[in-house]
């Protein structure tokens, strides 16, 4: 029995650009069949690359449930912050609005007082020409 390129990367757990890689740089032994197809001897193929067992297949799945639960805590983590996100630019247009009212506030009160100073000035100045 010989691996064909696709039975060979699934007997090992690669990619058919793995196996056919390792063909052409010669680290794997293998013949082209009369269809052009590649036939590969398993024990040649296992002498470079070890099989997958059962227990390893079982162990890919049991990883792929794993960064399944990983995805979804990430995936509820991501959306808890941006929840706050929104939250803490919510607080920052609040506190520019309230800013440009104080900053409004303060720039009425500067313009009172230099009117009211300047009329000061205008009256001291007309009690001073009257002696």
């Amino acid at each position: 029995m010989v691996y064909s390129l696709k039975e060979a990367a699934q007997a090992v757990g690669v990619g058919k650009p793995a196996i056919l890689k390792s063909i052409q740089k010669g680290k794997v032994s293998a013949q082209k069949n009369e269809h052009g197809q590649w036939e590969i001897d398993p024990g040649e193929l296992h002498r470079v690359y070890p099989s997958i067992s059962r227990s390893t297949k079982g162990t890919v799945s049991g990883k792929q449930q794993e960064t399944t639960k990983e995805m979804s805590i990430l995936e509820q983590e991501v959306s808890f912050l941006r929840e706050r996100l929104r939250d803490k630019e919510s607080q920052i247009e609040d506190l520019r609005t309230e800013r440009d009212r104080l900053l409004q506030v303060i720039e009425n009160q500067a313009g009172t007082v230099k009117r009211n100073r300047t009329d000061s000035e205008n009256g001291n100045h007309a009690a001073a020409c009257a002696c």
